[in-house]
């Protein structure tokens, strides 16, 4: 933790029992973000989408510091420690000014069925209220609880004044929740007979075409009613979130720390292309910032691992390799002697060799991102790095071999020098 910045008690923070061991907190961690992770896809809000973002950012967090016993240990001292000097950074959800508050706080805590009750009670008091009926629907959501939520929706179309939002509410829901992309269709068609230029709706039928897998029509869609409507600001900030949604379903879940990471190079591919239609779309802060995590995940880093290996191949490629090369060269261009010349091809071949492989292990060695997390989860490097890393370890092995076996060469010709000296 840093100092000088309250802690946070994430037991509180995400209603975590402190009895519970390492495994449970996590199982209980890794569901919560999975449920926030639904919820982005359940929005285009930036303001939502920048507080999911920090609550999945907490959650990481958590994870990092509930689910490994010795970082546990330190966090529950830290904690015990800052407590005790007030230094603690605690929502309470008694002082909240009214239920809507209260259901938020709790829907932010992951605590979904109190986030109902509050909100529930606040549309008794209230039936118009458009964010109540909101926050009770996305809780039901959710815990997965359709039934529950699409009656409450008919409710509020019902009820409320802004019927266009729970009728969207109601087609994302049917998108990302229970895949129906027909009844997700009516809705949008609902949406287009009640105002033909509704920009949401048209940005919703993009949505709606990405998740059936038909992203070129989507991207079709999107220039033509740009072409049609140049000035159609809303309609291209909704398309480049909804974009931005759907690429991270392409993202895996890394089963040790339960955070989203990319691992494959076609889901890197996959998640540039999208993040860069968004960001021609409709380029702002979130548009620009996802982009730039996405080419993070482009960026090379060095492998440590090969660093032994690479080290002793240098060596050995810049000691000999480049001394080969120029004296295999004289003896190959002695044209009137078949047999120089061809001793003089293979010492360049093995200076060649020599400098070769600790170029291409150097190579392989700068990895992006995404090829690491792909190793990390399978293990797996590929085929040509496997092959290229499995010589460098035979050639520092048998370098290594060699090297020992000169020394004691030397060894044992100066003891038999010694020995001569002594008769």
């Amino acid at each position: 933790m840093a100092k000088n910045v309250p802690m946070i008690d994430y037991y509180k923070e995400f209603n975590i029992d402190r009895t519970l061991d390492e495994k449970s907190i996590k199982q209980q961690l890794v569901k919560l973000q999975q449920i926030h992770l639904r919820r982005q896809s359940a929005t285009n809000d930036k303001e939502e989408l920048s507080i999911l973002e920090e609550i999945i950012n907490k959650i990481g967090d958590a994870i990092h510091f509930l689910t490994k016993k010795n970082l546990r240990q330190q966090y529950d001292a830290d904690l015990e420690k800052a407590y005790a000097e007030g230094k603690v950074s605690t929502e309470d959800v008694s002082k909240a000014k009214d239920l809507l508050e209260q259901a938020e706080q709790m829907f932010r805590r992951g605590r979904f069925k109190q986030a109902v009750e509050y909100a529930v009670e606040a549309i008794e008091n209230n039936p118009t209220g458009e964010e109540a009926y909101d926050m009770a629907i996305r809780s039901y959501a959710a815990m997965e609880q359709y039934d529950s939520a699409f009656k409450l929706l008919n409710k509020a179309v019902g009820s409320v004044v802004n019927k266009d939002y729970f009728i969207w509410l109601s087609a994302r829901l049917n998108i990302v929740g229970l895949h129906n992309y027909e009844a997700a269709q009516e809705k949008i068609n609902e949406l287009l007979e009640r105002n033909p230029d509704n920009e949401t709706a048209h940005s919703e039928q993009i949505f709606l075409y990405m998740h059936a897998g038909k992203e070129d029509l989507a991207f079709n869609e999107i220039d033509q009613y740009i072409a049609k409507h140049p000035d159609a600001d809303a309609f291209r900030k909704e398309s480049a979130y909804n974009i931005i949604n759907f690429s991270k379903s392409s993202y895996v879940t890394d089963p040790k720390d339960g955070v989203a990471i990319i691992a494959d190079k076609q889901g890197y591919s996959r998640i540039l292309k999208l993040r860069n239609k968004a960001c021609e779309i409709y380029r702002d802060e979130y548009t620009k910032k996802m982009l730039d995590d996405a080419k993070f995940y482009g960026q090379r880093k060095f492998n440590k691992d090969n660093l032994k290996n690479l080290i002793w191949m240098w060596i050995v490629g810049i000691c000999f390799g480049f001394e080969f090369i120029i004296y295999g060269g004289r003896a190959a261009t002695d044209i009137g002697n078949m047999d120089n010349m061809m001793a003089g091809i293979i010492v360049i071949l093995l200076g060649v060799f020599l400098l070769a492989m600790p170029t291409l292990l150097t190579v392989v060695s700068f990895r992006p991102y995404w090829q690491l997390n792909r190793i990390y989860l399978t293990g797996n490097a590929g085929a040509f790095e496997t092959t290229v890393i499995t010589i460098g370890n035979i050639y520092t092995f048998l370098v290594k071999k060699a090297l020992w076996l000169l020394w004691t060469c030397i060894k044992l010709f100066v003891l038999f020098i010694r020995e001569l000296v002594r008769v």
